[in-house]
């Protein structure tokens, strides 16, 4: 991000009607809320939502766009605009896989965490070797509680454990 973010703004000065270059921006907002990266975790969701918004408007059919619009969607705490961007993400690739892992995150937000473990089982089937699986496997378990599948829950989240250790 450190990186990122200087070589996306040289090129939107270039060209802010770049579609690509809003959607590489929104994501790294999006990743600069999740960690804590060189500003406030309201600052990069407030430039990271505007720079998606013109990234989608520009470009109907980037599916990555509305996947970064969807994720800073969910860090605001806007379910139904997060799902709904997943949504559109998915009928634009049906095979990115970490809108499918966040359809169900929201889909938890919701109430509706039966429904969850499918939608984060497919992004597993379509990233297996996913670098966040331990994350994905924590969100099932997270799910399987909610439906006070215990036993099977701490199975999921041993797996999660044993995906990354550290």
């Amino acid at each position: 991000n450190k990186e990122d973010l200087p070589f996306v703004s040289e090129a939107l000065k270039l060209d802010p009607k770049n579609a690509e270059a809003n959607g590489v921006a929104a994501y790294a907002y999006a990743r600069a809320a999740t960690y804590g990266w060189g500003m406030s975790r309201a600052e990069a969701i407030k430039l990271g939502i505007a720079a998606g918004q013109r990234s989608v408007s520009l470009d109907l059919k980037n599916a990555d766009a509305a996947y970064a619009l969807g994720f800073l969607y969910y860090l605001e705490g806007d379910t139904r605009k997060s799902l709904e961007q997943m949504r559109q993400c998915i009928s634009l690739n049906r095979n990115h896989a970490p809108a499918y892992f966040f359809h169900g995150l929201n889909l938890i937000r919701l109430g509706r965490a039966g429904d969850a473990i499918s939608w984060v089982e497919r992004a597993f089937k379509l990233s297996p070797r996913e670098p966040l699986r331990s994350v994905w496997y924590g969100t099932i378990g997270r799910a399987q509680v909610l439906l006070a599948d215990d036993a099977q829950a701490v199975e999921t989240a041993n797996k999660g454990i044993a995906a990354n250790p550290k």
